[in-house]
């Protein structure tokens, strides 16, 4: 009975070591990425597919869109149907309708800048190429629009936001409605509302830089950052607040992240960065992540907000990458990835993941209970839920302490769950609303 009681320790030990405390390389040998250059850009699109972009280029010199599919990495497109640019990706974005968008410093046969359409079979331009200046960043909202910022401007030299409506590209506001910038855009923000936000290196009239606000029919400041420096990265999240980032620091010197909660802009805790933030993320429950040029003991760091406080995501055994962080990307079964700079043991640039189980997942409160019995288990799990979420129903989902899916269903009421066939080890259960908030994490030890 004791050597059981032990190995149940044990097992519970090694769950928590693993599965909370592990950054790993995603693909590995034959699998790798093997990325030659910087990677500048990692975007999951709604179907959870990853994929990466940046400097590093192919056996014929060019620069791809890499994409993993679970296992190794794909070059999206190939021999005819390839994209072969001849610059760098900076950015990527997709659709409802599995379409896939990169941009960047990469131009057409005439010399001008250019979004690539990847529609499943090929890569092509976005209607006819108006950008005079290479493309930061793109992004769509629901409805399917397309838009990018970047170093180019219109007629009059300002620097402004493009729109792809689906047959023609224009500049979103004009006259007296015009965003009129005096600097680049660096990035793109859309929240639940359908407002547009941008930030980059123009100014306001105090010359000071300014997240810049598109209600749909004019152009604003948001509220009075007076940010001190340019503003490299913008997020939302489903309440509404405006995340802003980049080279500007507070009055101590240090680099930190501004939250626009619709009244005022505040610093979001004491992050404390010594440097610049490059990136920034936010997954399915809300948590903040940013990472770049700045530093912890361990080196460049991706930092986590809860809700409460920063911390270093996987401290206990950190990814100590041998330089700066540039991208981050939330993805599906609550992995966390972000490349850049660093690189491999072999000299080769890769993109770091890290699984959030199960201490960095919050559960929501709910109204209702759940059981997962018994536990141990040997044969027949039992699960039972009487919760619903905003009138609908609960799913569960199994996952190994390698982050594998291995159970997938809806639960309504009681379910009996055979599990003889399991592996003997410990396993997570999580029960989650029909909209992916999660509701309750429990974890088991297979006998």
């Amino acid at each position: 009975m004791k050597f059981k009681t032990y190995l149940l320790c044990s097992a519970f030990s090694l769950f928590l070591f693993t599965c909370n405390a592990q950054w790993t390389e995603t693909g590995t040998g034959v699998n790798a990425l093997n990325a030659d250059g910087f990677i500048h850009e990692l975007h999951v699109t709604t179907n959870g597919t990853l994929l990466t972009a940046g400097q590093f280029r192919n056996a014929g010199n060019y620069c791809y869109v890499a994409a993993f599919n679970g296992t190794n990495w794909q070059e999206l497109g190939t021999g005819a149907n390839a994209l072969n640019t001849n610059g760098t990706i900076y950015s990527l974005a997709s659709d409802s309708s599995g379409n896939v968008y990169a941009a960047g410093t990469f131009q057409d046969s005439l010399g001008s800048y250019y979004v690539a359409k990847w529609n499943g079979n090929y890569w092509s331009p976005v209607g006819a190429t108006p950008f005079n200046g290479y493309i930061k960043k793109i992004k769509t909202d629901k409805a399917g629009k397309l838009y990018a910022v970047g170093s180019f401007t219109n007629i009059s030299g300002n620097h402004y936001v493009a729109m792809w409506d689906g047959t023609a590209w224009a500049e979103l506001g004009a006259g007296s409605n015009a965003l009129n910038a005096n600097g680049g855009g660096e990035d793109i923000a859309i929240d639940n509302a359908g407002n547009i936000y941008t930030a980059g290196f123009f100014t306001n009239g105090s010359n000071k830089y300014y997240v810049a606000k598109w209600n749909g029919v004019s152009w604003s400041e948001t509220g009075t950052l007076n940010a001190n420096n340019y503003i490299r990265v913008l997020e939302t999240d489903n309440s509404g607040n405006v995340y802003a980032a980049g080279n500007f620091y507070n009055g101590a010197g240090k680099s930190f992240v501004a939250k626009w909660d619709g009244t005022g802009w505040s610093e979001l805790g004491n992050l404390d960065a010594n440097d610049a933030i490059f990136a920034i993320t936010i997954d399915n429950n809300q948590h903040l992540y940013v990472a770049g040029s700045f530093t912890g003991s361990n080196g460049s760091y991706v930092a986590r907000w809860d809700g409460n406080n920063w911390s270093e995501l996987g401290a206990a055994s950190p990814l100590a990458p041998n330089d700066n962080i540039l991208a981050l990307a939330a993805g599906t079964n609550h992995r966390i990835f972000c490349a850049g700079y660093f690189t491999n043991t072999s000299n080769k640039q890769y993109v770091a993941q890290h699984t959030l189980l199960p201490n960095d997942i919050a559960a929501v409160n709910t109204t209702g209970t759940y059981s997962v019995y018994p536990n141990p288990v040997k044969d027949q799990l039992q699960v039972s839920s009487t919760a619903a979420v905003n009138g609908t129903g609960i799913k569960l989902q199994v996952y190994d302490c390698t982050g594998r899916e291995i159970l997938h269903l809806p639960l309504s009421g009681q379910h009996q769950i055979t599990c003889a066939h399991w592996q003997p080890g410990a396993y997570l259960v999580k029960l989650i609303s029909a909209d992916n908030i999660l509701l309750k994490t429990h974890r088991i030890i297979k006998l």
